[in-house]
């Protein structure tokens, strides 16, 4: 009765270890999604308010930098929020 292929403890044990490799995996599973989750599925940080004239010459340089303004308005900015 022991000898012959699912029966006796050599049936329990590879059951064991199939459980054992089942739940390592679904742990893993999980701390993947969660990971991915908190780490690289966000959106774009919100615009935080700054205020103050500086703030607003801050924004201008970054328009200017990326093409959105010429330099004659980017001047523009900075003169008219700084008087």
């Amino acid at each position: 009765m022991w000898g012959y292929p699912g029966y006796g403890a050599g049936s329990w044990v590879g059951m064991i270890v199939m459980m054992f490799f089942g739940l390592v995996f679904t742990v893993g599973f999980v701390l993947l999604i969660v990971w991915l989750a908190r780490s690289g599925l966000r959106g774009p940080e919100p615009y935080q308010y700054q205020a103050g004239s500086a703030a607003a010459c801050d924004i201008a340089k970054q328009r200017y930098a990326r093409g959105e303004i010429t330099k004659e308005q980017f001047d523009e900015i900075c003169r008219t929020v700084s008087r």
